[in-house]
Order: C-alpha cells, then sequence, then structure tokens
C-alpha cells in the first residue's frame, strides 16, 4: 500500500492525486483512507454517497445491475479499476443513487473524497478545481464514448441473433 499519493504510478488524475498531498486539503478532515479486504462493497447500486474515490492500491470491479424475465437478475461487471483511477464521480455532479455497485477484487485502499468539501476547496482556488475538473470532464467524455460503441455492438449482435438484417433495408434511397 502507497505511504504517499506520489507512489502511484501515473494516476489517471494527476491534479486531484496532487490535491490530496496538499497541506490545506488535509487527510482526516477533507478526504479518509479506507481499507477494503477481497468482496467487501465499497458503494451499493441505489444507495447514496457524498464521497468521490481515488484508488491508492489494489483492484476493485463496478458491477451493474440487469434485470431479465421473471424478475430474475444478473450483474454483469462493467469495468475493473486500479491505482490512480477514480470512481463514484457521479456523487461529485449530482445527487441521485448511485448507478453501480463496486466490489473490492484485492485488498484496497481507497482515498475517500468529502464532495462538498471538494467543491468548496475547488470555488476557492479556482486554478486547481479547473484542472480536477479537466481531468473529470475528459475521463467521463472518453467513459460516454467507449459505452456508446459498446451499445451500438451490442444493438447490432441483438439485431442479427434474431435476423432482422434480413428485414432491413441497408439501401437508404
Amino acid at each position: 500500500m502507497p505511504q504517499t499519493l506520489g507512489e502511484i504510478q501515473n494516476p489517471a488524475y494527476p491534479a486531484l492525486a496532487a490535491l490530496l498531498e496538499r497541506h490545506d486539503f488535509p487527510e482526516g478532515t477533507c478526504w479518509q483512507r479506507e481499507r477494503y479486504a477481497p468482496n467487501a462493497t465499497v458503494i451499493t447500486e441505489g444507495g447514496y454517497s457524498s464521497k468521490v474515490y481515488l484508488v491508492l492500491s489494489g483492484e476493485l470491479r463496478i458491477l451493474g445491475s440487469v434485470a431479465l424475465a421473471n424478475e430474475y437478475r444478473v450483474k454483469p461487471g462493467i469495468r475493473d479499476v486500479g491505482p490512480g483511477e477514480m470512481f463514484g464521480e457521479f456523487a461529485l455532479l449530482d445527487k441521485k443513487p448511485h448507478a453501480a455497485t463496486v466490489v473490492a477484487v484485492s485488498e484496497t485502499e481507497l482515498a475517500a473524497v468529502d464532495c462538498q468539501l471538494l467543491w468548496d476547496y475547488m470555488d476557492a482556488n479556482p486554478a486547481i478545481g479547473y484542472q480536477v475538473l479537466k481531468e473529470l470532464s475528459a475521463s467521463l467524455v472518453a467513459r460516454m464514448r467507449k459505452t456508446n460503441a459498446q451499445a451500438l455492438n451490442f444493438l447490432a449482435w441483438g439485431l442479427q441473433a434474431h435476423g432482422y438484417q434480413d428485414h432491413l433495408n441497408s439501401d437508404p434511397a
């Protein structure tokens, strides 16, 4: 486990990692270290949190929930996150229930950042806030593009699996 955040190799969010090293955004007040054993749930789909998480060490899996026929549900893995990556960032942007469950895959240490204190700090320090939000925006846009491509591939697979390509006119003219 890293003793300092500077030990994280190539963090995906260097501005947030640097913010957590600052004396004016102290551990114990603005953010806490949290440790989780394998299979421990960090956040639960449908629950609420006022934290955003930066992974210091370990691996976690983000799980969705899909309802099938007869109220049967499956929880496919959406993606795995590791050191230097962030999750729970929607809590920073809205006060809606979590859209997924996050479970530790291995021994994990997280920096759990209080969203309101982070907003207060970014308001008081706009140059730092700009960098944090710029990283967050770039990450969310990249995930949205990947999700859109996955959704379209899944739609194409579903259409082919059900033989709909035989009924579609590929020539729009």
